[in-house]
């Protein structure tokens, strides 16, 4: 970091105009040479000093601000590892970028419970015209959207099993990812939800 101070010099506060010996230091960075991961420290150093004092608004801005720049760092490198054709490292780095970016997509990182909610009511959505077309054995007629909705819904808020019968292999599949992907989004939603209500 020190090679990132630019320079430190002292600027005369109003009381020190008016006799006081008392000095303002102002610390001026370069900050063409921060780097993404240098600036989420600061962030993470930010968050860490609002929640020791019990301000979770402002440490919840700081953190939203060190995932944000934590995510900035590995896109970087992800694009240096693979000019420089580490495919190994790169890999790596992108599969943590790709849950980060998911994190981010889905909840904001647990602080935008509308996002987790939306993603949630659109997989319920969509789940309900898979099932509803693709996803059941058909024997007295198609059932209608609103039920496959209902079957759903209650896929996602229970987690046993039972609730489809006679489902297609497609159907099953469909039950085993909305009881996943679901859950994760209830989840999520919860949490977010959580924060704000704290906040």
């Amino acid at each position: 970091m020190a090679e990132m101070v630019r320079s430190v010099k002292a600027v005369p506060s109003l009381r020190q105009r008016q006799g006081s010996q008392n000095t303002d230091y102002r610390l001026e960075l370069d900050v063409s040479k921060l780097r993404a991961i240098d600036v989420g420290t600061i962030y993470r150093s930010l968050r860490k000093g609002r929640e020791d004092r019990g301000d979770s608004p402002g440490a919840a801005d700081f953190y939203y601000g060190e995932m944000e720049m934590r995510r900035a760092h590995l896109r970087g490198e992800i694009r240096r590892h693979f000019l420089q054709r580490e495919l190994k490292a790169c890999t790596a780095m992108s599969v943590e970028y790709a849950v980060l970016f998911l994190y981010w997509l889905l909840s904001g990182y647990s602080l935008r419970a509308w996002r987790a909610i939306a993603a949630l009511v659109i997989l319920i959505l969509v789940s309900a015209l898979i099932f509803e077309y693709f996803g059941f054995i058909h024997e007295h007629g198609r059932i209608s959207f609103a039920e496959s909705v209902i079957s759903t819904v209650r896929v996602v808020v229970n987690l046993q099993s039972g609730q489809f019968t006679r489902l297609t292999s497609i159907g099953q599949a469909q039950e085993v990812i909305v009881r996943v992907v679901g859950v994760a989004l209830l989840g999520l939603a919860v949490l977010a939800v959580r924060g704000r209500v704290k906040r």
